[in-house]
């Protein structure tokens, strides 16, 4: 929505919606974090001295590839926010538009997930 707002040159609209995007993903952050203290508080660590709950070390693993790809997210839109405020992204520029780069990384992080959830999906979605 925020890249159709530039397109329109509609800045303030555009400005607003990349702050929200950005507040969200904070926020997100903060929940993903009180989630792994009550993991902690269960004595769900990474790594575990019960064998019956290895499927935690899973659940760290993808959480913690998780919360890398969205601390990225966080940085691209720190940038695109700044750039927002300095009226460089506009209808007029050329980078409003997704970088390649930036397009090859989702899809790389994408098939990481699969190919890892793929491995593992005995254990992780095992009944016990």
């Amino acid at each position: 929505m925020a890249t159709v707002a530039a397109k329109k040159d509609e800045l303030s609209r555009n400005k607003a919606l990349i702050a929200v995007t950005l507040v969200l993903s904070v926020l997100f952050c903060y929940s993903q974090y009180l989630g792994w203290s009550r993991l902690v508080m269960q004595d769900l660590t990474f790594v575990n001295s019960r064998p019956e709950h290895i499927s935690a070390s899973y659940v760290w693993v993808i959480t913690v590839l998780h919360f890398i790809h969205i601390l990225g997210g966080i940085i691209l839109l720190a940038i695109a926010q700044v750039k927002s405020i300095r009226l460089e992204i506009h209808k007029k520029t050329d980078n409003i538009h997704v970088n390649n780069q930036y397009l090859l990384a989702f899809c790389w992080t994408s098939v990481v997930y699969i190919v890892f959830i793929s491995l593992f999906r005995k254990v992780i979605f095992s009944n016990g």
